[in-house]
């Protein structure tokens, strides 16, 4: 079988991205009532994405 081909392309995190972060690198803010973390570009390691890359 033909297997599938790993993309790799220059990406900025978009809202439902899984991201895989150095957490060191994050600073952890609250905000009404949520937790988020702001993480610099650098410190992200790689993101997911469900959408079909073209």
């Amino acid at each position: 079988g033909k297997e599938e081909q790993v993309k790799y392309l220059p990406l900025q995190a978009q809202e439902g991205d899984l991201a895989i972060f150095l957490q060191k690198g994050a600073i952890e803010v609250m905000y009404e009532g949520e937790k988020y973390f702001i993480v610099p570009q650098a410190s992200i390691l790689m993101l997911e994405r469900e959408e079909d890359l073209v």
